[in-house]
């Protein structure tokens, strides 16, 4: 993939939090309701899935919900996916590309299986590196986290993403790890105190309570979504060849 000429200076230095702001509420102006959609079309009928297929293990953790159970395993699996197939967006905004939200769906159908593959391969490494002794786990966690990215931006998956994904991480140490931890510290924040007053309320049902509060996480956790896709582009531009050519507007298909 080639990087643009032009002004823009998402192609010349890694940006601050404040740029990396400003590029998002851009990106999200112009494509809000595609967005919104994408969204919708997305988490609704897979939460209303989740929802009855869980329904028995729900009625038994009731406010348990952030603990590590088969739901919450799922949840995350689901969370990266969309969260990674929202860089499709992202291409779109700074190539000038045709993005829509039957472009996005075919895309991360097309991919699917090399993403959920590479979402594994990561989970593994995690894990394994936490029951063993946690700083491996910690470690993986870190200089893999933009593997799944990989996957829409280059095509790549498996071994190849998390290896390029540690050569990323490894150019731009400091900087991915004080970003990726303002980001974190927020989301996991909002989201463990918004199933904790979830647990609090009066539900009629334990499916309406985890469909409501998860479909509320994940939309107040949307912006920051697209933050780091636009972080990742950010750097993965510093490292592509200098091939500064102009590209005409065409599908991302």
């Amino acid at each position: 993939m080639q990087r643009k000429s032009g002004l823009d200076p998402i192609y010349k230095k890694p940006l601050s939090l404040k740029e990396l702001f400003g590029h998002t509420a851009k990106l999200w102006r112009k494509y809000h309701t595609s967005l919104l959609m994408v969204f919708f079309l997305y988490f609704v009928p897979l939460l209303v899935i989740l929802s009855v297929v869980f329904r028995h293990e729900l009625a038994y953790t009731g406010e348990q919900m952030g603990l590590l159970q088969y739901h919450a395993l799922v949840l995350a699996f689901l969370q990266k996916v969309f969260s990674a197939a929202l860089l499709l967006f992202v291409i779109a905004f700074f190539e000038k590309k045709i993005i829509r939200p039957d472009i996005f769906f075919r895309r991360m159908f097309y991919l699917l299986i090399p993403l959920l593959m590479t979402i594994s391969m990561n989970f593994f490494f995690i894990l394994s590196g936490l029951m063993l002794f946690i700083v491996p786990g910690i470690f993986a966690a870190f200089f893999f986290i933009f593997s799944d990215l990989l996957v829409f931006h280059e095509n790549i998956f498996g071994f190849w993403a998390l290896r390029e994904s540690f050569r990323l991480v490894k150019s731009f140490w400091l900087r991915v790890f004080s970003i990726t931890f303002l980001v974190e510290i927020f989301s996991q924040g909002m989201e463990f105190g918004l199933i904790i007053i979830s647990g609090q309320l009066n539900w009629p049902r334990p499916e309406i309570q985890f469909f409501v509060t998860y479909l509320l996480i994940y939309f107040i956790k949307f912006f920051g979504f697209l933050l780091f896709a636009v972080f990742f582009y950010n750097l993965r531009q510093l490292m592509m060849p200098k091939n500064e050519i102009e590209k005409p507007a065409e599908d991302l298909d």
